[in-house]
């Protein structure tokens, strides 16, 4: 990408809820677990495009529904093939989910929820000072939610256990032809 483009997209990326509002300069094609292999050997992965478009945060990490796959489809769909154990591959689906999640709004960012807090506090007057009350409460929430005394599902989610979620795809495939192959042993 033009350092053109990436100065222009860090510019965007500074204002309030960017991650919300503002379109990024981001690459416009890229190769996928479905793209024939004639088209890699045709140049795709040996000279791929470097055409951009903008595109919302959300619409690069979780696609657009169109023709821009998004990464976190793709990662996971390279990850439905990998030979990965239960645990790590939860442990994996849940960052992505969080990911996700944050690109999309649902979560908030970090900057949002401060933002959001000291507008809600009963001390605030909105006349834009934050007074020294309203920033030791901050600071001290703040502190019990990184030692996991408090949870903030504005902030984190809501990301209790692992086996919250559902299998993983590849799991249910193994689980199958495990099933499969004793099904067969049993017949002889």
């Amino acid at each position: 990408m033009n350092i053109s483009k990436v100065t222009e997209n860090m510019k965007r990326a500074q204002k309030r809820d960017a991650v919300l509002n503002e379109k990024l300069h981001f690459r416009s094609k890229l190769a996928t677990c479905d793209t024939p292999p004639e088209a890699k050997k045709a140049g795709v992965a040996k000279e791929p495009s470097y055409e951009t478009v903008e595109m919302t945060v959300n619409e690069i990490v979780n696609g657009d529904g169109h023709e821009f796959p998004g990464l976190v489809p793709l990662i996971r769909q390279f990850l439905d093939g990998a030979d990965l154990d239960v645990d790590t591959r939860c442990t994996i689906s849940q960052y992505l989910t969080f990911i996700s999640l944050r690109a999309s709004g649902e979560i908030f960012t970090l900057a949002h929820w401060m933002r959001q807090y000291v507008q809600y506090h009963p001390k605030y007057e909105k006349d834009s000072h934050v007074p020294d009350e309203i920033t030791y409460d901050l600071l001290k929430i703040m502190d019990e939610i990184s030692r996991g005394e408090k949870h903030c599902p504005k902030l984190l989610g809501e990301f209790r256990s692992k086996t919250d979620h559902k299998i993983p795809s590849a799991v249910r495939r193994a689980e199958e032809a495990l099933a499969v192959a004793c099904a067969k042993r049993k017949a002889q």
